[in-house]
């Protein structure tokens, strides 16, 4: 074989081994990537089900903790009028009892003739009036302070009712959200099981067209052998007769009587035989030189159908990974697979 041949053969299967490497890799990467993508997806689902579900029962916790407040608060209310009607009765028989003394007091003042024992009634009236006036300021203060002491728990319970109600708005957003969540998850496993199906389908195809890409580059191999071995056969046969011609010339001019009289017939006779095995030699450089160039255009033609192949190869899977790709949702998408960059030359 050639020595340009051999390199050349050499240089196309190296080219054609590193791009079917290249093509494996980056679908092995591409495979890989979307696997890993698919199960991110399902992490974080699982993980934004379980923070919410925790939430959730963060705010259930807080709510039967606000409804209990808001139950003792009613409790406590409760018992607080009871206990101040009960106070508020009380002052108010002594306010009423020191208003029946003050009349009593005044109508015997009104009766009596003495003076002195008006004197006496007159004081004991003023003491009286105090302690009605005494009496009458405890009740209104003990009301007064009841009434403030209610106020105070009324808008406690206010407070607490509004926020039992953000917390119950809460706690039915979050289930509705745990329930959609759920719904993504049961589609992320459904889609997850399919793509799978789809990817390993995909896989198997791949390594099928790579399969097939490597036998014809066994074929090529085995036809640039045969043309190597063709090449080598037609330049020994054509380099066969002119040899034994020159043989043939050099025995009949070694052994010719006239070479021997050293004749100028003998001599006009060697060189016309050396013009014929110059221009038998231009000939043959002529052949061989055809010979090259037809051989280099064969090589030539058949690296650019070996380039041709690989690339329509190369285009072929590039769609369908596009296609697949298309049916992702707007999330980043990560790409893995590049076109060719060698060139075969």
């Amino acid at each position: 074989m050639p020595d340009f041949i051999k390199s050349t053969f050499l240089f196309v299967i190296r080219e054609l081994l590193q791009l079917n490497l290249s093509k494996s890799r980056g679908m092995n990467i591409f495979f890989g990537g979307f696997a890993l993508h698919l199960e991110l997806e399902k992490a974080l689902l699982s993980a934004e089900y379980e923070s919410e579900s925790l939430k959730l029962s963060q705010d259930e916790g807080e709510k039967i903790k606000v409804q209990m407040r808001i139950n003792e608060l009613e409790r406590q209310m409760a018992e607080d009028n009871t206990s101040q009607a009960n106070l508020q009765a009380e002052a108010k028989q002594k306010v009423q009892r020191a208003q029946q003394a003050c009349c009593r007091l005044e109508e015997e003042l009104a009766n009596c003739m003495d003076e002195i024992v008006h004197q006496d009634i007159s004081k004991k009236l003023m003491a009286q009036q105090d302690i009605l006036e005494s009496e009458r300021k405890a009740f209104e203060d003990l009301e007064f302070h009841h009434l403030e002491e209610e106020a105070s728990k009324l808008a406690t319970r206010e407070e607490l009712q509004r926020y039992l109600s953000e917390l119950t708005t809460k706690i039915e957003t979050r289930k509705v959200r745990l329930s959609h969540l759920e719904a993504q998850r049961s589609e992320a496993k459904s889609t997850a099981t399919k793509d799978a199906r789809s990817l390993e389908r995909q896989k198997l195809t791949h390594l099928k067209r790579l399969e097939e890409g490597r036998n014809r580059v066994r074929a090529i191999n085995d036809e640039l052998i045969k043309l190597a071995q063709n090449s080598c056969e037609n330049g020994d046969e054509k380099r066969s007769p002119s040899r034994e011609d020159f043989d043939r010339i050099s025995r009949v001019t070694t052994d010719s009587p006239i070479v021997n009289n050293q004749g100028s017939l003998g001599r006009k006779t060697i060189e016309s035989l050396k013009e014929i095995e110059r221009n038998r030699q231009l000939h043959l450089a002529k052949q061989g030189s055809q010979v090259i160039s037809e051989e280099r255009r064969r090589v030539e033609e058949l690296k650019r159908r070996v380039q041709d192949e690989v690339r329509s190869q190369w285009e072929e899977r590039k769609m369908n990974c596009t296609s697949f790709n298309s049916v992702e949702s707007g999330e980043e998408s990560s790409s893995y697979s590049t076109g060719p960059t060698e060139r075969i030359v």
